[in-house]
């Protein structure tokens, strides 16, 4: 469990330095970005974009006119920015290097809401870093399928000419599988492709470096 998000972990911190899209506006971290939600009021925006650092976001944004809605969205908008945030390939990376570890914004500011603090707290911010996080393993795996039922279908270098049904059959039985499947699921995915090329060889000339291929696709 990773349950402060300081030190080696600072980039799961709102307050991280990173560029986040929020309507209009590029903001220098995500905290001013959220912050800057709250309000309708384009000035106010502008107030808390123009805040030198991400402490001084937050304390423009106890300021602003809030929405009207704003408990109903703040999850909603606070999931948005994280998101934007972590289209950051680094980030990105940083973010998938934490494995299956549960994130907890641990924290001595009495934050139960997003975080925990004194062992309370509903950790809120730490579900949505989980959420992103399996969203780009999950994106990062269809991005193997694609490519894999490309060079199936397309690259005659690698015995391409699959029958379309056939590849496009697997690309969405593989697509968006539970993370834990992934591994069984790759190897499953070599093997009935394999298995097809080789029921099927009399049609279609196989080159011998087809499963090395793959297994490059899969280990980039």
């Amino acid at each position: 469990m990773i349950d402060s998000f300081s030190g080696e972990y600072e980039f799961l911190s709102n307050f991280y330095p990173c560029e986040v899209r929020y309507g209009d506006n590029t903001y220098p971290t995500a905290e001013h970005a959220f912050q800057a939600s709250k309000t309708l009021d384009e000035a106010e925006r502008q107030k808390v974009h123009q805040a030198s650092t991400p402490g001084m976001a937050k304390q423009a944004g106890r300021k602003v006119t809030l929405r009207r809605n704003w408990e109903k969205v703040k999850i909603r908008k606070m999931t948005f920015i994280v998101r934007e945030k972590f289209k950051n390939q680094d980030l990105r990376d940083k973010l998938i290097s934490t494995g299956d570890q549960e994130l907890v914004e641990g924290n001595n500011w009495n934050d139960t809401f997003w975080g925990v603090c004194k062992g309370k707290g509903q950790n809120q911010l730490g579900k949505i870093l989980v959420q992103i996080r399996e969203e780009i393993k999950m994106d990062e795996w269809n991005k193997i399928v694609e490519k894999i039922f490309d060079i199936n279908t397309h690259d005659t270098r690698y015995g391409g000419g699959v029958s379309a049904l056939y590849a496009d059959m697997l690309k969405h039985k593989y697509k968006d599988k539970d993370r834990e499947q992934l591994g069984s699921a790759a190897d499953k995915f070599i093997d009935e492709t394999l298995n097809w090329h080789e029921e099927h060889r009399h049609n279609f000339q196989i080159h011998p470096s087809f499963e090395t291929r793959i297994l490059e696709i899969m280990n980039d």
